[in-house]
């Protein structure tokens, strides 16, 4: 009896342990799906334009198409040329759950996009200036991301790849390429706040509990392993 005793206890720490490691790497890694359609812009139509990406602009002029001159990864990249100033956005409309944080990022590079204004950059399209970080002048391919959280009532978001911005009309040319829209796990370091560009300070979602429905799974084992156990004693 003490025997199958140590049998029992050894399995529960094995399940403990097991339930301890799946539940760490739930907090401390974001799995989930890319939420974009053709993110890395390698299905296109018979015109060379990108698939599932719609065009929106100040003023008609600019051009764009995927290109193989200049790609990140993968046969294609996107580029946007303005010869004259405009703001010229790629979009597309996603579907999230309100009152959620996300992290939006992908690469960029540009040619010759003016200074001093927003140029090319990443962004959630709405009535505020909510963009990753703007990339000006002629640089090699460089990471951008923007974390934000969704408002409590809202169902979808549009995303843009842009050259300019709201009030920043610019020329010059902008590669984009491997985008990337994930639900996060975690609530993060710093974000902005969809329709509010006020801070939300613990009015956010509680994240991180997302390990939870293990539980049930764990006890319904546990249960097998005792009944198990004492059957084989009896």
């Amino acid at each position: 009896m003490i025997a199958q005793g140590g049998v029992f206890m050894k399995r529960l720490l094995v399940i403990i342990a097991l339930f301890c490691l799946t539940g760490s790497i739930s907090l401390g890694q974001n799995t989930n799906a890319n939420l974009l359609f053709n993110a890395g812009f390698e299905e296109v139509d018979s015109a060379q334009k990108p698939l599932g990406w719609m065009p929106e602009y100040w003023l008609e002029g600019s051009e764009y198409q995927v290109t193989t001159e200049k790609t990140y990864s993968g046969k294609y990249a996107l580029v946007i040329k303005s010869n004259e100033e405009n703001d010229f956005r790629l979009v597309q409309t996603v579907k999230v759950k309100p009152n959620t944080y996300y992290k939006l990022s992908g690469w960029i590079s540009t040619e010759n996009v003016m200074a001093d204004k927003i140029g090319a950059n990443i962004c959630v399209v709405d009535d505020g200036f909510h963009h990753t970080y703007s990339i000006n002048g002629t640089s090699s391919w460089l990471p951008v991301n923007l974390n934000f959280l969704t408002d409590k009532n809202q169902t979808e978001v549009k995303i843009g790849v842009r050259l300019g911005m709201w009030g920043n009309t610019v020329t010059g040319a902008a590669y984009f390429d491997e985008l990337s829209l994930v639900e996060l796990n975690h609530r993060p370091d710093t974000y902005e706040t969809l329709k509010s560009r006020e801070s939300s300070g613990d009015a956010g979602p509680q994240t991180g509990g997302s390990w939870l429905w293990l539980l049930p799974i764990v006890a319904v084992v546990l249960v097998g392993v005792i009944i198990y156990d004492f059957k084989r004693k009896k």
